[in-house]
């Protein structure tokens, strides 16, 4: 695989813009291309406009930002809003919040310039899950979401395709403390381990595989996938969680989304919404 981070040094103070072009050989658009995005960095800090740089500066760029879609009719999966948030069914393929080398292409970013207001993140979503999620219009509203979460007055209920049926009731495991995937969880508990727990309250067999019905009692990431690739049931298409089943997608969709005073359903496929 070609290399795409360089950690670059200029001996003395020019534009960063010319650093990046005279050692990576990369043309202006190129370099206003990779500010624009978000994939340069100077001493560990996103740089988004051209600056001098010199001995005592480290930039870091990663020359191939990874890409996700960005053609998605963001006012048909508005589901709700109010003055304080936005409920959005989220599309499969595309980042909560700005990743590490694109700061564009995320909902939060796409969603904010379709409103024309800044989003403030109160939970997240893999990018391969689609559904709903709620994001705030200010830092109060964010707060104000963030402490029903943490007290579990967020109800969030998702649908997941598996490829044999599993135990229907309570399911608990517990998560190494760990950044990389696939996330390890096991039934025994461990010190220091974070809590999985989810409700399975129904599956259905739909052709080749089975829907089942969850209830998701805490937000860890990649729980759902761990917990289900530990129950020996991965989705379908996951095979970063072990399934060797083949799909062009996997399907984990967030249908239901309830606080205090709101409660909102999604369909199971295709954007279609309605509150309850």
């Amino acid at each position: 695989m070609r290399e795409s981070i360089f950690h670059l040094e200029s001996p003395e103070p020019q534009l960063m813009s010319a650093v990046i072009g005279e050692k990576l050989f990369l043309d202006r658009s190129r370099v206003e291309f990779l500010l624009e995005m978000g994939a340069i960095y100077r001493n560990r800090k996103r740089q988004v406009e051209d600056c001098l740089v010199g001995p005592e500066d480290i930039v870091r760029v990663h020359t191939l930002p990874k890409r996700f879609p960005t053609d998605w009719k963001w006012g048909d999966r508005i589901v709700f809003q109010d003055e304080a948030v936005v409920v959005v069914d989220k599309p499969a393929g595309i980042p909560v919040h700005a990743t590490l080398d694109n700061r564009i292409e995320n909902v939060a970013q796409q969603l904010g310039d379709f409103l024309e207001q800044r989003l403030y993140v109160t939970h997240r979503l893999d990018t391969v899950t689609s559904g709903l999620m709620v994001l705030a219009k200010a830092p109060q509203s964010q707060s104000d979401i963030n402490k029903l979460f943490s007290r579990r007055l967020v109800k969030k209920s998702y649908i997941a395709r598996i490829p044999i049926p599993v135990a229907l009731g309570h399911h608990v495991h517990f998560m190494a403390p760990s950044w990389r995937a696939p996330r390890v969880v096991v039934a025994e508990e461990h010190a220091n381990w974070a809590r999985c727990e989810l409700i399975i309250t129904d599956i259905q067999p739909q052709r080749e595989y089975f829907l089942a019905n969850i209830d998701l009692l805490t937000g860890r990431t990649h729980q759902i996938r761990a917990q289900l690739a530990a129950l020996g049931a991965s989705l379908a298409g996951d095979t970063q969680y072990g399934s060797d089943l083949p799909a062009s997608f996997f399907h984990l969709r967030c249908t239901h989304l309830a606080w205090p005073g709101r409660s909102l359903t999604c369909g199971a496929d295709e954007p279609g919404t309605r509150e309850e």
